[in-house]
């Protein structure tokens, strides 16, 4: 056996048995393929190429699989660095690993702009832009923009709660509310935490406010974060105002 064999072979056993001490609720269920890879790929040191990264995110949809909430599968993330003598894992490497869990199920939407970086939906800086372009074609209609269109705010925040946990809150909102707004609508995260859909104010609205809750606390008993989310998460609808710098101006204070 070679020496990053044995490597991997002690990084692994070490892991299973601190996570099984800590938080895994199932020994029994622990292992799945994704384990070997992930802890050859640390064990090898390759934290700086995107191995780990890979085998992460093939982890998650693994846990994911295998039904496995997404707050157990990060505490298992964090049994693991624990285990290589590192107190938390990277942020890049929570993201894939929470991102492959997400993809499992229902994927969050992804905008073709700048995108956030833990949960993939667009960034405030984007959704001004969309909301820039929603207001010309308002002017050019000769409507007002919000009798056409609203948004759709989502706030599950909860303080306080540990930086893996609200990560995973994260991730968990952004996914309902891509459940829910697939047909193309701007998503956002906003940085108060909070997410945000642009969409047509129309006989459908109420019905989604309505799903979107349920995704969420559909989503969050998955993920086993009953503690870090609100509950129930607040949803409501926020009229555009008049122009697009008062449009701006509420999303700053939607952000506090």
């Amino acid at each position: 056996m070679t020496s990053t064999g044995t490597a991997a072979d002690t990084l692994r056993e070490r892991w299973r048995d601190h996570s099984a001490r800590s938080t895994w609720a199932r020994p029994e269920d622990w292992y799945v393929p994704a384990v070997e890879a992930l802890a050859e790929a640390l064990a090898v040191e390759v934290v700086e190429s995107r191995g780990v990264e890979a085998a992460a995110d093939r982890l998650g949809r693994e846990r994911a699989d295998e039904g496995v909430g997404l707050g157990e599968a990060l505490d298992d993330l964090t049994s693991l660095y624990l285990a290589a003598g590192v107190l938390q894992p990277p942020l890049r490497v929570v993201r894939a690993l929470a991102e492959g869990w997400a993809d499992a199920g229902v994927a969050p939407v992804r905008t073709a702009g700048c995108e956030d970086a833990l949960t993939g939906l667009a960034t405030p800086a984007y959704l001004r832009t969309r909301l820039r372009e929603t207001y010309a074609a308002a002017e050019c209609a000769g409507v007002p923009a919000g009798d056409a269109f609203c948004l759709v705010v989502l706030d599950g925040t909860l303080s306080p709660v540990d930086p893996l946990q609200r990560m995973a809150r994260g991730v968990v909102l952004a996914a309902a509310l891509g459940e829910v707004f697939h047909s193309g609508e701007p998503l956002a995260a906003l940085s108060g935490g909070r997410v945000v859909a642009l969409v047509p104010r129309d006989s459908s609205l109420g019905l989604a406010v309505r799903q979107l809750r349920e995704a969420v606390e559909a989503r969050v008993a998955r993920a086993g974060l009953a503690a870090a989310v609100r509950r129930p998460p607040r949803v409501w609808v926020e009229g555009l105002p008049a122009d697009h710098t008062s449009a701006v101006s509420l999303l700053i204070e939607l952000e506090r």
